[in-house]
């Protein structure tokens, strides 16, 4: 299987909510992908920046190459306030690896670095609030086939009529929001974040009855998904 490097550096954040109300924030970033089990990473605190925290700290995962076109792994940050009695949420960004790497324009030898800047939806609130600035870039691709790539040994080839996913995710992926800061990006955000709720299941109908007329009932309307934003 064919793997990538993926680069990033968390640069900073602007006007995120303040969860402390009466004092200054000291802030730090968890960075994860869902789709891969066991890849958390995360920032130094930012004990000088309140609202408005930098780290300039880079972080690199590796990702199998078929993932990277499918939308099933996302970029996922956790904006946290380290507190003496218990960390508290901030807010969260999560966007497609799919997107990210498409905008890339990555070939066979990578991507040049791109920066982009993200709104964040606040804990609780699921309000905008506030932004998230980071830098990324795609390695060379490579192939592995007896290696560990973030901790984990490489899957056995699957399938054509099966997806490729990466590792078995840890979290469901998250809802379609359609929603960023920045134009050509867009804006993914788990159930309870961001304002979006998860779509609704499809309704399942019960058989036709029996009348003696073999009638049958028509479902009711207003069931079903809704249409996925872009």
């Amino acid at each position: 299987m064919e793997w990538r490097p993926f680069s990033i550096t968390v640069l900073s954040a602007e006007g995120i909510k303040n969860v402390n109300l009466y004092y200054p924030m000291d802030v730090y970033v968890e960075v994860s992908i869902f789709g891969y089990a066991k890849n958390k990473k995360k920032t130094f605190v930012d004990r000088k920046g309140d609202t408005s925290p930098k780290w300039n700290y880079p972080m690199k995962f590796t990702l199998d190459e078929p993932s990277l076109t499918k939308p099933d792994l996302s970029l996922y940050f956790r904006i946290r306030s380290n507190r003496l009695f218990g960390d508290k949420d901030i807010g969260i960004v999560t966007i497609p690896i799919q997107e990210l790497f498409t905008d890339s324009a990555s070939n066979d030898d990578g991507s040049t670095e791109r920066l982009v800047e993200y709104q964040v939806f606040t804990a609780g609130t699921r309000k905008p609030k506030g932004t998230l600035k980071f830098s990324y870039k795609f390695g060379k691709k490579f192939a592995h086939s007896h290696q560990h790539i973030n901790g984990y040994p490489t899957l056995p080839p699957v399938p054509q009529h099966q997806p490729v996913t990466g590792y078995p995710p840890t979290h469901m992926p998250p809802v379609w929001c359609g929603t960023s800061s920045t134009a050509m990006t867009y804006q993914y955000s788990p159930p309870g974040y961001g304002g979006c709720s998860a779509p609704m299941p499809p309704a399942v109908y019960p058989p036709p009855a029996t009348t003696g007329y073999n009638e049958y009932h028509q479902p009711p309307p207003g069931y079903g998904y809704y249409p996925l934003m872009k």
